[in-house]
This record gives C-alpha cells, sequence and structure tokens, in this order.
C-alpha cells in the first residue's frame, strides 16, 4: 500500500496567530524542541511509515522551509522513485493563490495525476504528534472506503477549535460540525467529543473528482473541513479512524500549536523530567536537519571571556593577545602619580590561588602586599599560570640614582617602576 501512496502534506499555512515567530518564516519553519521544526515531526512520521513520495505544498514566507527541506530531507533514493519534493503555488489553473486546504491541492492536481498512485494521504504540517500512517492506510483499504478521516477523542470544551465528527457503531461518519460552539458530545463520554486530526486518505480518483466539482462551486470556501468533506458524508463513503499513538504514553498526545499558548505549552511538555512527548525514542524517532559548524575556538573563547567579563570592563587592564599571555596596564594620569611612584588601582587584582600579589616600586616607595583574601570579580582569573606575566605602570619623571643601580639589570633606566606577580593562568579557556 505504501508503493501506492502519494502524501500531499500542506505546510503553506501563515500562522497569523503564530506572530511574531511567523513574521520571517511559514509556520511549519518554525523552530520546535530547540533544534526541530515542527514540519520535521510529520515528516518523520512519513519516513517512519515507509512512506517515500511526498509532496511539500508551500506558499507564505517559504525561503527557511524550503531551504530546511532542501538540506535537511534530500535524504531518499531518487533513482528508485522516492523523494521529498516542495511544491510551489504555480498558478497552474488559476490567478489567485490558495484560497483553502482544499484548492492548494486542486492547483496541483497536474502534479499528483502525474505520479502513480491510487491513494492520496492529505497531512497537516503544523501539527505534533507520532502516527503510523499504514495502520490508516490498512483500515482505509479493507473498509472500501472512499475518505478516512483520522480523529481523536479530545475535551468537549477544547473542540470548538476544530471539526468534530459524528459516528456510527460501524466508523461511518454520520454527522460533521465545522468548529461549533456547542461541540456534540461522544455518545461514550459526555465530556470527550471526536475531532478531525486534519488528516484525510483519498481515493485518488475520488478526490480528483470532488475537488473539480468543488472549484466549480462559487459559493465554496474550497477547504476540507468546511466544504468538500461534509459534502463527501451525504454520500456514505466517509470512515473515521480512531488514532493510534506510537508516543507510547497513557495519554494520547496530539498538539496543533496553532497559538502562542499552545506552541509554549508544546515546548514546557518537552523540558519537564519526563517529557510527555517522547523525542529520545529510538522506535520511532524524531528526525531533523542541523547545520555543521567547526569546533569552538579556543582564542575565541578567551578574548570572549576577557572582554566580557566584568573585571576587564571594568579595569585599565587589556588583553594583549588573543591567547592572554601578557597584560598591558594603561593607566589614566590620576591613577599613576608621578612624584611619589605609589600605585592607586581602583579595581581588584587579580591573585594567584597560592598566595598574594607582591607590588615592588623604587626604594623610596613602600613595598605593597594585597592578601589572598583580596575580593575578585571574575572568576577565569582564580587558578595558577604556567607563566609569569610582567604588568608595568606609566612611566615617572624622577630617576633616583638608588634604583637605578639596583634595578639597572632588568631595565635601562628607572623611569618606571617594575612590579612582579606571582604566575597567572595564561589561557583563560585552560580553566
Amino acid at each position: 500500500m505504501v508503493h501506492d501512496t502519494l502524501v500531499c502534506l500542506l505546510a503553506g499555512g501563515e500562522g497569523e496567530r503564530l506572530y511574531p515567530l511567523t513574521r520571517d518564516r511559514a509556520k511549519p519553519a518554525v523552530p520546535f524542541g530547540g533544534i526541530y521544526r515542527i514540519v520535521d515531526v510529520t515528516l518523520s512520521n512519513c519516513i517512519n511509515s515507509g512512506l517515500r513520495h511526498i509532496y511539500v505544498l508551500t506558499q507564505y514566507k517559504a525561503l527557511s522551509l524550503n531551504r530546511h527541506i532542501r538540506e535537511g530531507w534530500s535524504i531518499l533514493a531518487h533513482e528508485i522513485g522516492e523523494f521529498v519534493t516542495v511544491l510551489p503555488p504555480m498558478k497552474r489553473v488559476s490567478e489567485d493563490w490558495y484560497q483553502g486546504t482544499a484548492d492548494a491541492i486542486y492547483q496541483n492536481l497536474y502534479s499528483i495525476g502525474s505520479e502513480p498512485c491510487k491513494y492520496v494521504l492529505i497531512l497537516a504540517g503544523d501539527h505534533v504528534y507520532k502516527m503510523n500512517y499504514q495502520l490508516m492506510l490498512k483500515q482505509h483499504v479493507d473498509s472500501g472506503a472512499g475518505v478516512t478521516v483520522g480523529t481523536i477523542e479530545f475535551d468537549r470544551s477544547d473542540a470548538s477549535h476544530f471539526g468534530v465528527c459524528e459516528i456510527d457503531s460501524t466508523g461511518r461518519i454520520i454527522g460533521w460540525q465545522e468548529k461549533p460552539a456547542d461541540p456534540k458530545p461522544s455518545p461514550h463520554n459526555p465530556h470527550k467529543c471526536h475531532v478531525s486530526m486534519g488528516i484525510y486518505c483519498f481515493n485518488r480518483e475520488l478526490l480528483i473528482e470532488t475537488l473539480l466539482s468543488d472549484a466549480d462551486d462559487p459559493n465554496s470556501q474550497h477547504d476540507f473541513g468546511k466544504n468538500v468533506i461534509p459534502r463527501l458524508i451525504e454520500k456514505g463513503c466517509v470512515y473515521s479512524y480512531n488514532f493510534i499513538d506510537e508516543n507510547k504514553k497513557e495519554a494520547l498526545y496530539w498538539r496543533d500549536i496553532g497559538t502562542i499558548e499552545a506552541y509554549y505549552e508544546a515546548n514546557m511538555d518537552l523540558v519537564s523530567v519526563r517529557p510527555v512527548f517522547n523525542l529520545y525514542d529510538s522506535v520511532w524517532p524524531i528526525r531533523t536537519y542541523q547545520r555543521q559548524y567547526p569546533p569552538p575556538s579556543s582564542s575565541l573563547r578567551r578574548k570572549a571571556a576577557a572582554w566580557e567579563s566584568p573585571w576587564t570592563r571594568s579595569s585599565p587592564w587589556v588583553p594583549s593577545s588573543p591567547a592572554g599571555a601578557s597584560l598591558v596596564p594603561s593607566f589614566p594620569p590620576t591613577y599613576a602619580s608621578t612624584a611619589t611612584r605609589k600605585w592607586k588601582a581602583p579595581f581588584f587584582f587579580p591573585t594567584s590561588r597560592s598566595g598574594a600579589i607582591r607590588v615592588s616600586a623604587a626604594p623610596s616607595s613602600t613595598a605593597t602586599s594585597i592578601s589572598p583574601n583580596t575580593p575578585r570579580s571574575d572568576t577565569t582569573w582564580k587558578k595558577t599560570a604556567r607563566n609569569t606575566t610582567s604588568l608595568r605602570p606609566e612611566s615617572s619623571s624622577s630617576c633616583p640614582s638608588s634604583a637605578c643601580s639596583r634595578n639597572r639589570s632588568r631595565t635601562p633606566s628607572c623611569q618606571r617602576a617594575a612590579i612582579s606577580t606571582q604566575p597567572l593562568r595564561a589561557g583563560l579557556a585552560e580553566r
């Protein structure tokens, strides 16, 4: 059956209720669960069900969706006729864009008719659930139905946003309400009712005949739920398929995340300790596409850590190299006294783990020591470094002769005071 089935995935929804998430992309291309797109769930159901002939019908702001399908779902064997193909609006039979779900299929009847198939499975690209479509196809063939609609038992209080079905004992749909204010309850449970999941399995010849008739009706809104299905119910050829969840949880999971509230709740389901929707299922996996990026650069990490830390933002110390091997002070004149060589630092020193930083100045000035208990505002400087970092303040005009004789081996003159520190860690990323 799967070889005789063509999938038409409706992914052209504008998603006005999901604005601003749909400001720059179509609704099925909105991210979900961190790394996924909403459309990945339905496409994964198709692949897991063995369906390999898939048309994705796009319309509004489809650039992001087209790129995702091209880069992430070109995984099938085209040599043996398998494909996932994007069908944009081509205006082959009309000058208008898609006027409804039925009109979207109608405008692509040429593509549907060119495929050698017996059944057409119409899916929505903005729902989250796990379903084996082969079971639905099997029931469709065994029952001899012209159309099979996927249904689920839903809370009656929330059913006013969907199509509500009335089903007899044989599984035939005998009544239909499209988004009613007062949904008709199920005969088995007064608090529940059967709603349409937006999944339709058609015999191809019946689909073509019905859509041609609907296109000629000037009063039709060209929608499956509003026009096509109610007409076919009158002919008695529409059956219901009761949803069987592949999520393997106690409660059935099916979400139409068409609003900000529903989108938020569906994402928050995934971060719970035991998420309702299982993304870690190896039996029924949900796949997606992730771009290939290089590993994080250690030099960029060091540079970002140095520049973004509160310590570096509040002090005049600036890393002189990406590796952070040396720090060069740039003191304003206020903080370096040229007369007394006393250092008035307005920040905390990065002390090492084993001891204090020792500041040695000219003989005329007093040596200053900073305790290891001095508070530090950046935790990245706590560990001991491998290399010694030399720190030098601004130059001074005075030059005592005793200082020159003492420091002649290190400096040509005493225009600067020598400051030595205990070793600091050179690489910020090596913490």
